[in-house]
């Protein structure tokens, strides 16, 4: 059979083993996983950075959504007021 290799992995035959140096547990989809202490404090800081963000802009939304509320009321009153001041233009020219 015929050997072949490429990047340090080696397949002779049926047989495919790994670089030289390579780790053998499965990384996951993107990266590395950590290899200390530092590393998992490292991940668990961002962990806390996006919580706190996601938290950040979860208020956000909340605020922007009381906002959108206060203008809807005030465009509803704004259109009622109109229509008053429209019936009233049409009862005093209908008088005059």
């Amino acid at each position: 059979p015929r050997a072949l290799s490429g990047a340090g992995a080696q397949i002779s035959g049926s047989r495919w083993s790994p670089p030289s140096g390579a780790r053998s547990e499965a990384s996951p989809v993107g990266g590395e996983l950590p290899d200390g202490p530092s590393d998992v404090s490292r991940v668990s800081l961002g962990v806390e950075t996006l919580v706190r963000r996601c938290a950040h802009v979860s208020a956000g939304q909340q605020d922007l959504q009381h906002r959108l509320q206060l203008q809807g009321q005030e465009v509803q009153l704004l259109e009622e007021a109109g229509a008053l001041q429209q019936r009233l233009l049409r009862s005093f020219e209908h008088e005059a």
